[in-house]
């Protein structure tokens, strides 16, 4: 019996590893984007790694790497006033 417990963890670890996998491309998208605002929003985020898909270590460690990279991870009003900054700057 033990072994069959042993062999369901493993089937769930894989079926997590995989979900982890497929979004990798969306991750790297994300990172792409966030580098050239200097910003991410929590929603963006939970978007990329939504929280029912990854556990929470593998959120804190892209928390960890964005903040490593200059990324700052941010609220959604947040991203709001940094776009309507970057609006007036560019017609001033």
């Amino acid at each position: 019996m033990a072994a069959k417990d042993t062999d369901e963890v493993k089937t769930e670890e894989q079926e997590s590893d995989v979900s982890l996998d497929m979004s990798q491309a969306a991750v790297k998208k994300m990172i792409a984007e966030a580098r050239e605002r200097g910003y991410i929003t929590y929603d963006q985020l939970n978007q990329v790694l939504p929280p029912d898909q990854v556990n929470s270590e593998q959120i804190e460690d892209v928390m960890s790497m964005l903040s490593e990279m200059g990324i700052n991870v941010i609220e959604d009003e947040e991203a709001e006033e940094e776009e309507q900054k970057g609006s007036t700057e560019v017609v001033a």
